[in-house]
C-alpha cells in the first residue's frame, strides 16, 4: 500500500488506515522540502537551505551527510540523487490540496488545510528554512481562504444558505474585520432563517471596528444590517472576494477608503492571461500604494503562491531593487553566487503576484522586469510608479482621484470618498470639531476642486487644526492659479500634489522654509536639541510647526517630518547654497555628541540609541569629506555605541564602507591611523561573529598600517588587546596575558585611563580561565571601581557579572545574585542589550548551581532572545549549552539534544576551542543520561586532557568521569570525527 506524506500539521505518514509521526531532525526537514518541492531542486538550492552562511563547498558537504542519514529511512526509498540535482516526489496532502483548489473541489480543499504547513514547527537556527517555510505557508493559507470563498459562493448560489453561513464563520476567523465578507455572512445567515444570529454577529462587527478605528461600518453594511432588523426580503447572490491580508502585505494604519470601481476594474484587467505587467499610474499622492495593497489583498487568491510586496520607496538609483526584492521575499543568498541569478531562479516557478511599489524611484530596473517576466512564466507584477516602464506587453492603468461630488448632485456629500478621507482627516488632528451640514458643504467644494486628490485632501484637512473650513476652501480658491508644477512632462489634471506642496511652502516665513529644509537631513527623526543645533531653531518655531503638522511628534519627546514633505524639503535644501553647511553641522554635531558623551556621561550615552542612524549618516559624511579629525575623535564611541547595543552586523558595514572611501583618500600618517583603528573594529565584530580567523587576519592589517609611525600608543594598545582577546578564546591563555602585558606597557606611556581599565578587566578574565581566582578578582574590583568613576555603566555591569562568576565558583550564590541584579539595574533603560543578555545568562546560572531548574530555564530562555537581538555568536552559544544542560537536569534529554547540537555547531564553526570543549562536555553529560557511558567517557577524555579546556570545565568534567562505571574502554577518534559524529 502507497504512503503518503501529510505535510499540513505535524508531519507524519499515512497508509489510509493507520499514521506514523516523523522525527523533525535535519534529514526529515530536508526530505519534507523535497516532497513539497516534488521536483528537481539543485543541491545548492537544497544546501542553502540549511548551511546559508557556509561557503558553498562546505555547505554542499554537509548536504551529502544529511543525504546518507536520509538514504536509510523506509519512507524515503524513493529519493533520487545525480551530482547536481535531488527529488523527492511522494504523494503529498499538499499535492491533493493544491490539485483540490485548482479543480475547484472547494470542499476536498477546507478538509484537507487541517493546519499550516509542518504545524508550528520553527528554529531559530535554520533562518533561511523558516523563512522558507512562513512564505509557503502564507501561500496555503490564501489558497485555503479562497477555498473557503468560492465554497460559500457555490452554496449560496445553490441555495444552500445555512452551509454558506457555516462556510464564511470560517473565512471571518481569518480576519474578523474583512467587511465585505462580514456582508455575505450576515445575507446568508439571515437568508438561512437565523435572523437574530445575523444581527448578533453585526453588532458585535460595529463594536470592533469601533474599537479598532473609531468609525462605523460601511454604509452598505448598514444599510443590510437594517433590512435584516426589519426583516426585509434580500436577494442571495455570490459574495464579493475579499481575502484575509496575509503577512506579506504590510499592515496600514488606517481604513482603505473607496475605489470600489477602480477594483473592479483592475480585478478583470489581472485575470486576463495576457496582462502580466500592470502599472498604476499617477502623480505622488493620488492612493496608488494603497490601491494596489487593496487589490493584492483581493486577489492573492488566485495566484497559488500569494502576493508580495516590496517597496522601492528609500533606493535613489537601480542598484539596490535586487536587494529590496531578496529582502522582502526572505531570501538568504549563498555567498559564492550572483544575487540576481539567485533571485530569478527563485522566482521562475512561482505562481505569485509581485506589488513593485514606487518604481519612478529605479527607472533603470525595468530591464530586470523584463528578465523576471521572460524566466517566470505564472508570476504577475504589479507596479505603482509616475511613469510607464515602457516594456511591451505593459498594461497602463491612470489612477485618478476619489469620487467626489459634482454640480448639482442629488447625493449628501457624506456619500462621497473624497469628503469621507477629508472628514477622516478633521477627526485626527481636530476631534473636538464639530462639522456643520454648512462645513459639509464647503468640504464636498474643496473636493472637486481638488479633483478628489487623496494627499492633497489630507493636506487640506490637516489645517483645520489651526483654521476653519471655510478658511481653508478660501485659501484653495485663491491660489487655484497656483496649482501648477515646474515639471512640465507631467499632464495638467497631474499637477496638484506639488501645486499643495507648493502652497503649503509659500505661506511660511522665510525662517520656517529654511528649519524644514534643514530638517530634512535627519533619519529617523532628532530630539529637540539635535533640531535647534542643527537647524539652528528656537523650540517655539518647532512648536510653531508641529501645530501646522509639518512636523510629527513622536513618543522619547523626538520628533520627524512625514516622508512626503521630508522629499519635498529636502529638495528645497538641494537647491541652496546650505546644503553642506547642514551637513556638516548634521555630522558634527552627532559625532561630538557620542565622543562627548562617551568622555564625560557614559551613563547617558546609550540614550543616543534611536539616533544611530543619524550616527552613521554623520560618520559617513565625514568620512567623504575627509574630515579625519572629526572621525578619530569619534571613533572609540561609535564603536562603542554598536558594541552595547548588539548591533554588530550595522557597525560591520559603516566600517567597511570607511575603509572603501578613506583607501580612496590621500595618504597621511593621520589617514593610517585611523584606518588601523577601523579595521581594529572589524576584526572585534569578526570575533564576536566567530570568525576567529578573519580577525586575526585583520588585526595583522591593523598592526602592518601602525607599524613605522609615531605617537600611535593610544591605537597600538586597541589592537594589543584585541589580539589578546583573540587568543583567550581561542583558549591560548598564555599568548593573551603576554599580549595584554604588551598593551599595558604601550599605554602606560600616555596614561590613557580606559584603555589600562579594559586591559585590567581582559586581564582577570584570563586569570580566572587559569583558575587563578583570587587574582582575577582583583583585576575584576579595580576595573569595576574605575569603571564606575568613568560613568561607563555599561562596562561596570560586566565587570560586576565576572564577579558574580568567580562567587559561584567559590559557591556564595546569593553573594552571586544580588551582583547579578546589581549589574541589570545598573544598566537598566540604557538599551545596552549585550550586557544584559549576559547578565541574564549568568542569573540563570544560579538558579541552576541551585538546582531551581525551572527558574533557570526561564532566565536562558530570556537571556536567547536577548542573544539574538546583539548578534554576538559567544553570548548565543554559551545560552544554548546550558539550556541543554538545563533540560537533561529536568530529565528532558530528547529537548536537549538540538540546543546541545545548536551550540556544538556555533563553536565548531568558529573554531572557538574553550567553548568547543565546553559543548563536548555537556554532550557527556547528555550520554551520561541516556546510559550510554561509554560515549560519555569517550567525550570527556578529550575535554580533560585538552590544553584549551576551561579550568571549570575541567574539574566538572574530572568530576563526571570518576562517577560513571569503569567498565569498558571508550574508542579513540579524532576530535573532528567526533564533533561530525554529535553533529549529524
Amino acid at each position: 500500500m502507497s504512503i503518503r506524506v501529510e505535510l499540513l500539521g505535524l508531519p507524519h505518514l499515512s497508509d489510509g488506515r493507520a499514521t506514523r509521526a516523523l522525527t523533525l531532525n535535519k534529514p526529515t526537514l530536508l526530505l519534507l522540502y523535497l516532497a513539497y518541492r516534488g521536483d528537481w531542486v539543485s543541491r545548492s538550492e537544497a544546501a542553502f537551505l540549511f548551511r546559508p552562511d557556509d561557503e558553498e563547498t562546505a555547505a554542499l558537504t554537509q548536504l551529502r551527510l544529511l543525504l546518507h542519514r536520509a538514504k536509510p529511512y523506509e519512507w524515503a526509498k524513493t529519493l533520487e540523487a545525480t551530482p547536481q540535482q535531488l527529488r523527492f516526489n511522494p504523494s503529498t496532502d499538499v499535492q491533493v490540496f493544491k490539485q483540490a483548489v485548482q479543480g475547484q473541489r472547494w470542499q476536498e480543499a477546507i478538509d484537507l488545510y487541517a493546519a499550516p504547513l509542518l504545524g508550528g514547527y520553527s528554529d531559530p537556527d535554520l533562518p533561511t528554512y523558516s523563512s522558507w517555510l512562513e512564505l509557503e505557508r502564507a501561500s496555503l493559507q490564501n489558497l485555503y481562504e479562497s477555498a473557503l470563498l468560492s465554497q460559500a459562493q457555490t452554496l449560496e448560489a445553490g441555495g444552500d444558505f445555512a452551509s454558506a453561513s457555516e462556510v464564511l464563520h470560517k473565512l471571518l476567523g481569518c480576519d474578523p474585520l474583512a467587511e465585505t465578507v462580514l456582508q455575505a455572512y450576515l445575507r446568508t445567515t439571515y437568508l438561512a432563517g437565523q435572523r437574530e444570529k445575523a444581527l448578533k454577529a453585526y453588532d458585535g462587527f460595529q463594536q470592533a471596528v469601533w474599537q479598532e478605528f473609531e468609525t462605523e461600518p460601511l454604509p452598505e453594511t448598514q444599510t443590510l444590517a437594517q433590512s435584516i432588523r426589519e426583516s426585509k426580503p434580500l436577494l442571495a447572490h455570490s459574495p464579493a472576494r475579499a481575502v484575509a491580508q496575509p503577512s506579506p502585505l504590510p499592515a496600514q494604519s488606517t481604513r482603505f477608503v473607496g475605489r470600489r470601481q477602480e477594483l473592479r476594474e483592475l480585478t478583470g484587467q489581472l485575470q486576463q492571461p495576457e496582462c502580466r505587467l500592470l502599472t498604476l499610474m499617477g502623480i505622488g499622492g493620488t492612493g496608488k500604494t494603497r490601491l494596489a495593497l487593496e487589490l493584492a489583498q483581493q486577489v492573492q487568491g488566485s495566484f497559488a503562491d500569494g502576493v508580495r510586496f516590496v517597496s522601492l520607496a528609500a533606493l535613489d538609483s537601480a542598484e539596490g531593487v535586487v536587494s529590496s526584492l531578496v529582502q522582502s521575499l526572505g531570501l538568504k543568498l549563498a555567498p559564492n553566487r550572483d544575487p540576481k541569478a539567485q533571485l530569478l531562479d527563485y522566482l521562475s516557478n512561482k505562481h505569485l503576484l509581485l506589488v513593485l511599489d514606487n518604481f519612478e524611484q529605479v527607472m533603470a530596473a525595468s530591464g530586470l522586469v523584463a528578465e523576471i517576466l521572460q524566466r517566470s512564466q505564472n508570476l504577475k507584477l504589479l507596479v505603482t510608479s509616475r511613469e510607464s516602464l515602457k516594456l511591451s506587453g505593459e498594461w497602463l492603468f491612470d489612477v485618478q482621484g476619489l469620487s467626489y461630488p459634482g454640480s448639482g448632485s442629488a447625493l449628501p456629500p457624506e456619500s462621497y470618498d473624497a469628503v469621507q478621507l477629508f472628514v477622516n482627516g478633521v477627526k485626527r488632528v481636530a476631534p473636538q470639531l464639530v462639522l456643520e451640514q454648512s462645513d459639509l458643504d464647503t468640504i464636498a467644494q474643496l473636493c472637486q476642486k481638488l479633483e478628489g486628490h487623496p494627499l492633497a485632501i489630507e493636506l487640506a484637512s490637516s489645517w483645520a487644526r489651526i483654521m476653519p473650513v471655510g478658511r481653508i476652501a478660501q485659501e484653495l480658491e485663491q491660489g487655484y492659479d497656483l496649482l501648477q508644477t515646474d515639471l512640465t512632462d507631467l499632464p495638467e489634471r497631474q499637477r496638484n500634489l506639488r501645486a499643495i506642496l507648493d502652497k503649503t511652502w509659500a505661506n511660511l516665513s522665510e525662517k520656517k522654509r529654511q528649519t524644514l529644509a534643514r530638517l530634512s537631513v535627519f533619519v529617523g527623526g532628532c530630539t529637540l536639541e539635535a533640531a535647534e543645533q542643527v537647524a539652528g531653531a528656537h523650540y517655539s518655531l518647532l512648536l510653531s510647526l508641529v501645530n501646522e503638522s509639518l512636523i510629527r511628534q513622536q513618543p522619547g519627546y523626538r520628533m520627524d517630518l512625514h516622508p512626503l514633505i521630508q522629499q519635498y524639503t529636502a529638495a528645497k535644501l538641494g537647491e541652496t547654497a546650505d546644503l553642506v553647511p547642514t551637513h556638516q553641522r548634521h555630522a558634527e554635531y552627532f559625532m561630538t555628541q557620542i565622543a562627548q558623551r562617551f568622555a564625560d556621561a557614559k551613563h547617558t550615552f546609550l540614550q543616543l540609541y534611536p539616533d544611530t542612524e543619524n550616527c552613521r549618516v554623520g560618520w559617513l559624511w565625514l568620512c567623504k569629506q575627509n574630515r579625519l579629525d572629526l572621525l578619530e575623535k569619534a571613533l572609540n564611541s561609535i564603536d562603542y555605541l554598536y558594541s552595547m547595543t548588539g548591533r554588530h552586523r550595522e557597525g560591520n558595514l559603516v566600517y567597511e564602507s570607511t575603509v572603501d572611501i578613506l583607501t580612496s583618500a590621500p595618504f597621511s600618517e593621520q589617514r593610517d591611523r585611523l584606518m588601523a583603528g577601523v579595521i581594529n573594529g572589524l576584526a572585534d565584530r569578526s570575533m564576536v561573529m566567530g570568525h576567529l580567523g578573519q580577525a586575526e587576519q585583520q588585526l595583522g592589517q591593523s598592526l602592518e598600517l601602525l607599524t613605522g609611525l609615531e605617537g600611535v600608543e593610544k591605537q597600538l594598545g586597541y589592537v594589543l588587546t584585541s589580539m589578546a582577546r583573540l587568543h583567550w578564546q581561542k583558549g591560548e591563555y598564555a599568548q593573551a596575558e603576554q599580549y595584554l602585558y604588551r598593551a599595558a606597557q604601550t599605554v602606560a606611556a600616555i596614561g590613557d585611563m580606559r584603555q589600562e581599565t579594559n586591559i585590567q578587566h581582559g586581564l582577570g578574565l584570563i586569570l580566572r580561565e587559569q583558575g587563578r581566582w583570587a587574582e582575577a578578582q582583583a583585576c575584576y574590583s579595580r576595573a569595576l571601581e574605575l569603571y564606575l568613576g568613568m560613568n561607563e555603566l555599561g562596562n561596570a555591569a560586566i565587570a560586576l557579572n565576572n564577579i558574580g562568576a568567580l562567587n559561584i565558583e567559590l559557591g556564595q550564590f546569593q553573594i552571586a545574585q544580588h551582583t547579578f541584579e546589581r549589574g541589570l539595574a545598573l544598566i537598566k533603560g540604557l538599551q545596552a542589550f549585550r550586557a544584559e543578555a549576559i547578565l541574564t545568562s549568568s542569573l540563570a546560572g544560579v538558579f541552576y548551581q541551585q538546582q531551581h531548574y525551572p527558574k533557570a530555564l526561564a532566565q536562558y530562555q530570556a537571556s536567547l532572545a536577548l542573544a539574538e537581538q546583539v548578534q554576538e555568536l559567544n553570548i548565543k552559544n554559551e545560552v544554548l549549552r546550558m539550556l541543554g544542560q538545563t533540560l537533561l537536569k529536568l530529565g528532558d534529554p530528547a529537548q536537549a539534544l538540538p540546543h546541545l547540537q545548536q551550540s556544538l555547531e556555533l563553536s565548531w564553526k568558529a573554531q572557538a576551542w574553550p567553548q568547543l570543549l565546553a559543548d563536548l562536555a555537556a554532550f557527556a553529560q547528555y550520554f551520561a543520561k541516556v546510559q550510554q557511558p561509554l560515549r560519555a567517557k569517550q567525550l570527556l577524555a578529550e575535554v580533560v586532557a585538552h590544553p584549551a579546556t576551561k579550568s571549570t570545565t575541567r574539574r566538572e568534567s574530572q568530576t563526571l568521569l570518576e562517577q560513571l562505571p569503569s567498565t569498558g574502554e571508550p574508542a579513540r577518534d579524532p576530535l573532528e570525527t567526533l564533533v561530525q559524529q554529535l553533529l549529524a
